[in-house]
């Protein structure tokens, strides 16, 4: 029997900007921030960057991202 080709999962990226830890990953053209809770497992979406058209959407409205870490996330991964 055949095995079925299943797409590579990529790893999100760790990024840590004034002690807070940010979790990236790129998918469809999007990238993901999403911040680590106490307990293992849990995070919560912090901002999800349009690559083509270079806007944020902010999923989480009390914790959202700063300014600095919009850039450097926008820089690095685009």
């Amino acid at each position: 029997m055949a095995k079925c080709k299943q797409p590579q999962k990529t790893k999100p990226m760790k990024i840590e900007i004034n002690g807070t830890e940010y979790l990236c990953s790129k998918k469809n053209g999007k990238i993901t921030v999403r911040t680590s809770r106490t307990a293992k497992g849990q995070s919560l979406v912090a901002g999800v960057y349009d690559i083509a058209n270079g806007v944020w959407h902010n999923d989480n409205g009390d914790g959202s991202l700063p300014a600095k870490a919009k850039e450097y996330i926008a820089k690095l991964l685009s």
